[in-house]
C-alpha cells in the first residue's frame, strides 16, 4: 500500500512540475526567474526524472517532458549525448499532408519566432522540367505554448518572390551571408550548360522578410565541381572562422565502368561575416557505398553533439538493393578543419523502409525543441500523379556520460534558457593550460571565440542579446579535452 501511495505521490509532483516548466518556458518568464530558483527547479525535475524511471519507459518520460527535456539536456555539469537513438517514424506529423508537389526542402526561421519553418522550392511535379513555373512555397510553423510544431497551409511565392528559372532540382537554403542579423536565401539550379546558384538578399527584417532580385554567383558563388551534377545546398560554417560556407551535393557517373562516385563539394567562404567571398569548390569524394546513384540530397547539423557539424542525407536514384537509403558522414575533424569519414548506412538504427520517392530531402533540426536534433523525411516524386508522405524521426537519446576531461564535471552554463544573459563556470583541481572558448549557432557559424588564461576556477559571462532566438553551442576546450553544452535564447 506504502509502495502504491509512493507511486501515486511522485506521479503527481512529475505532472505538477512538467507542467509548470512547460508553461514557464513557452512564455518565456523562466529566463526572468532568479538563478537560484531556476537552479532549485531544475534539481527536482532531475530528482523526479530517476525516481520516475521505474514506473514508465524512456520514452513516455521523454514524451511527458516536452520542453522541459531541455533542462534536463542542459542542466549544470551535463555532457551531451554523443550517440543519438531515434524512434520509429512518425508519418505526416505537425498537420503536415501528403502531397504530389515536386519540391526540395530546408528549414528555416523565416518569422524570428524561434521554432523552424520549412521553406521548398517546388515545380512542376517533374511532368516538365523545362517549365520555368518555380515557386518559393512557405509552411510557417505556428506551435504555441509547448505543444509541438504545427505547419500551416503553404503559403504559394513567398514573400513576392516569383522565381522564373528553367531549372530542375532547385535547393534552397538560409544564412545571414553579409551579417545584417537576418537570413538570405540562396537557390541552387541544375543547367544544360550551368549551375549557377541565385543569392538573394533580404533587405526585410529578422520577423518580416523581403527578398531582392536574384543574382547569378554572387560573391564568387559556385557548384560546378569538374563539370558534374550538383544539386542541393546548405549554408554552415564548416572551418570555424564566423562566415558561412556552402556544401553542395555532388556526383559523377562512369557509363563506361558502370561506377558512381558521389560526395560533398565544399565552396569556403574566405571572405567575413558581412563580406563574403568564396573560392573554387573543393571535393570531398567516396566511392559510392550504395552502388550506382544520382546524387546525394542532404542536411547538415551536429547529430552526434560532438561540437562539429555532420551530414545526413538520402541516396537519389540509387539501384538495386540500395534504393534509397539514409547515408551518414562523421565529422571526424573539427570545429576549424571540416574532415569527412567514409560514409555508413542507416546509422543510429534509422529506419529508410519509409523513404517512398525517387527524391527524399533530408532535413535536419531541433523539431521539438528539446536540445537534440530530430529527422525530418520528405519523400519528393514517384509518378505524376503519387501521393508521397512525410516522416518524422524523433531523437529520443537523453542525457548520458562519456569521457570527458576531469574538469567537465564542473561545468556549466546558466541560466539554460534566457532572454540573452548567460555565465559560463569551470573549475579543476590543476589549472589548464589555457581554454578556447567557442559559441556557434545552429548553422555551426561561430559568433564568438575567445582564449582565456588557465586556471582552477574560471567564471565568463556571455551575452548573446542581439541574437536571434533558437539554439546556440557553448564550447570550451582545453589541452585535455573538450566540453559541450546548448542554450536556448528565447
Amino acid at each position: 500500500m506504502k509502495k502504491h501511495n509512493a507511486a501515486g505521490s511522485c506521479h503527481h509532483q512529475w505532472r505538477y512540475l512538467t507542467s509548470k516548466l512547460n508553461n514557464l518556458l513557452a512564455s518565456g518568464a523562466f529566463a526572468h526567474l532568479a538563478p537560484t530558483q531556476q537552479a532549485k527547479m531544475v534539481r527536482s525535475l532531475r530528482r523526479l526524472w530517476q525516481q520516475m524511471r521505474q514506473f514508465q519507459s524512456h520514452r513516455q518520460l521523454r514524451r511527458a517532458l516536452g520542453l522541459a527535456a531541455v533542462l534536463l539536456g542542459l542542466g549544470a555539469g551535463a555532457p551531451l549525448q554523443a550517440q543519438p537513438a531515434f524512434a520509429e517514424p512518425v508519418q505526416n506529423p505537425f498537420a503536415l499532408v501528403p502531397s504530389q508537389l515536386f519540391a526540395l526542402s530546408t528549414f528555416a526561421d523565416l518569422d524570428g519566432d524561434g521554432d523552424l519553418d520549412i521553406v521548398c522550392v517546388e515545380y512542376d511535379r517533374g511532368i516538365n522540367p523545362g517549365d520555368p513555373n518555380q515557386r518559393l512555397v512557405y509552411l510557417e510553423n505556428q506551435a504555441t505554448n509547448g505543444t509541438g510544431p504545427l505547419f500551416t497551409s503553404p503559403v504559394i511565392d513567398f514573400a513576392g518572390v516569383v522565381l522564373d528559372v528553367e531549372t530542375v532540382h532547385a535547393s534552397p537554403t538560409f544564412g545571414d551571408l553579409d551579417g545584417d542579423g537576418d537570413l538570405d536565401m540562396l537557390i541552387s539550379t541544375i543547367l544544360p550548360d550551368a549551375n549557377p546558384v541565385l543569392f538573394f538578399e533580404n533587405t526585410g527584417t529578422p520577423t518580416a522578410p523581403a527578398f531582392a532580385a536574384p543574382v547569378a554567383n554572387a560573391f564568387g558563388l559556385n557548384q560546378n565541381f569538374d563539370n558534374n551534377s550538383a544539386g542541393v545546398i546548405r549554408l554552415a560554417d564548416t572551418d570555424g572562422d564566423g562566415d558561412l560556407d556552402m556544401l553542395s551535393g555532388y556526383y559523377a557517373y562512369d557509363y563506361d565502368n558502370l561506377v558512381a562516385v558521389f560526395g560533398i563539394g565544399l565552396v569556403e567562404n574566405t571572405g567575413t561575416p558581412t563580406a563574403p567571398t568564396f573560392a573554387p569548390g573543393q571535393l570531398h569524394t567516396t566511392a559510392s557505398p550504395v552502388g550506382q546513384i544520382n546524387s546525394l540530397i542532404f542536411d547538415v547539423a551536429d547529430i552526434d553533439s560532438d561540437g562539429d557539424l555532420d551530414i545526413l542525407g538520402t541516396t537519389n536514384f540509387a539501384y538495386s538493393d540500395f534504393f534509397q537509403k539514409l547515408v551518414f558522414y562523421e565529422n571526424t575533424g573539427t570545429t576549424a578543419a571540416f574532415s569527412l569519414a567514409e560514409p555508413t548506412l542507416n546509422p543510429y538504427s534509422l529506419n529508410s523502409n519509409h523513404l517512398e520517392g525517387l527524391f527524399t530531402p533530408v532535413l535536419l533540426g531541433d523539431l521539438d525543441q528539446d536540445g537534440d536534433v530530430d529527422v525530418l523525411i520528405q519523400n519528393v516524386y514517384n509518378s505524376a500523379t503519387a501521393t508521397l508522405n512525410w516522416y518524422y524521426y524523433e531523437n529520443t537519446a537523453m542525457v548520458g556520460t562519456r569521457d570527458r576531461p576531469e574538469w567537465a564535471a564542473s561545468a556549466r552554463v546558466f541560466p539554460a534558457v534566457s532572454t540573452g544573459q548567460y555565465r559560463l563556470e569551470v573549475s579543476s583541481t590543476a589549472a589548464q593550460a589555457f581554454f578556447t572558448l567557442r559559441v556557434v549557432n545552429a548553422s555551426g557559424q561561430l559568433l564568438e571565440q575567445r582564449q582565456l588564461p588557465g586556471a582552477t576556477f574560471l567564471q565568463v559571462d556571455l551575452d548573446l542579446t542581439n541574437q536571434p532566438a533558437g539554439t546556440y553551442l557553448v564550447q570550451l576546450q582545453s589541452p585535455t579535452g573538450q566540453w559541450v553544452q546548448r542554450v536556448v535564447k528565447q
